[in-house]
């Protein structure tokens, strides 16, 4: 159900908003991730120079931005909502996905391993297209550098990411 609120949200219409259209842009997300690598010394360079090439033609859609199970409303039966919208933008159509995975890998030892095929069907992706884990990787290392960057997460929880940042780059 999860998925299938995504592929809902995705088509929202766009065109009187005014959002952030940096993950729309690998040249640009690419500048910035660059900047937030520095700024967290950081060695990244295999994800950013994968980058333009990994998203380079690719639509840009109404994204979350913090797309994971906690914003989620449910009754215990289906979901009911979606909340907590302040990091909404325009991205690669993987954004929400990617940070859905993200948050799902802390549930424990198999739990997104029997959730994403389901969720990606609910999405209306297709688990098979090219690239696809190798782009959600990439997606997941430059949300956590963004975070970071910004410098606002709590001590406990930047220690936690600071943690997931360095496995993914090893």
């Amino acid at each position: 159900m999860m998925g299938e609120l995504l592929a809902s949200f995705r088509g929202l219409p766009v065109a009187s908003l005014h959002l952030d259209d940096l993950w729309a842009n690998p040249q640009r997300l690419a500048a910035a991730a660059a900047r937030w690598a520095e700024q967290l010394a950081v060695s990244a360079d295999q994800v950013l120079d994968a980058v333009p090439g990994l998203f380079a033609g690719r639509p840009a859609v109404l994204t979350h931005g913090d797309f994971a199970p906690v914003n989620i409303l449910t009754d215990g039966m289906t979901v009911t909502g979606l909340f907590d919208f302040e990091a909404v933008r325009l991205a690669d159509p993987l954004f929400d996905p990617a940070w859905w995975a993200w948050s799902v890998s802390f549930s424990g030892p198999g739990v997104l391993e029997t959730a994403w095929p389901p969720f990606l069907a609910g999405a209306d992706i297709d688990p098979a297209e090219p690239r696809l884990s190798e782009r959600v990787h990439a997606l997941q290392v430059l949300r956590m550098m963004e975070q970071l960057a910004r410098g606002n997460l709590v001590p406990g929880i930047a220690d936690i990411v600071t943690d997931r940042l360095d496995a993914a780059l090893t």
